[in-house]
């Protein structure tokens, strides 16, 4: 160990004045804390250090989970959208089918509605020709007849009369429709072929046997 110079007594100078000796467990002791201190830096540091990657860490996870929400999200609902798909093209089918089907039902009623206006047409010219031919069919009524007593001028009209006649026909005019004899104004019995000219003023004519009458003038 040093020597440390001793004071002559009268010497007062503080260089001549003796340094304080440290013990030994004082030593130990300073540089046990000083270890201590620096091991605390070390782990307030290697802390600080270690706090700052978890948060690095922390954050990146944080952005790479907030990355994949959306993905998980379209996952998801990806079965919904393909249901709606689904049932938005089932619609569209359904209703061009239906429209198809109300195109068809309507030529169908333009198709019935054209047919009926025909029907209708048809009829009314049917209506108009059998107004037309009744009359028609009364004159020619009127016009040929065949055996029986016939009224002048309500059950045939009066003119000329043709018939291929028969075997013993008989033909009689009247004045009247009593049946009796003096009502006779012409008469006779005839074989084949014969004309007979019924007058306006005859009451009734008579034919018996001699087939169709028809009339000429």
């Amino acid at each position: 160990m040093p020597t440390v110079p001793r004071s002559t007594g009268n010497d007062s100078s503080p260089a001549f004045q003796p340094k304080p000796k440290w013990s030994r467990k004082k030593r130990f002791t300073i540089i046990a804390l000083a270890l201590l201190a620096g091991l605390a830096v070390f782990a307030i540091g290697d802390g600080a250090g270690r706090s700052g990657v978890r948060r690095d860490a922390e954050t990146t996870a944080t952005a790479a989970a907030n990355a994949a929400v959306p993905q998980q999200v379209a996952a998801a609902v990806q079965p919904q959208r393909d249901a709606l798909d689904r049932s938005e093209a089932d619609l569209k089918t359904r209703d061009s089918a239906v429209t198809r089907r109300e195109t068809a039902v309507g030529q169908a009623e333009t198709t019935m509605t054209g047919r009926e206006q025909t029907a209708d047409q048809r009829d009314a010219d049917l209506t108009r020709r059998e107004t037309a031919v009744v009359p028609k069919e009364a004159a020619a009524a009127k016009s040929s007849f065949g055996d029986g007593v016939w009224q002048v001028g309500q059950d045939i009209y009066p003119g000329t009369y043709r018939t291929s006649g028969g075997t013993d026909c008989y033909w009689e005019r009247m004045s009247n429709l009593s049946g009796d004899s003096n009502s006779i104004l012409a008469n006779d019995i005839v074989t084949g072929p014969t004309v007979v000219t019924i007058l306006s003023s005859d009451a009734g004519f008579t034919s018996k046997d001699c087939g169709t009458w028809t009339k000429t003038g």
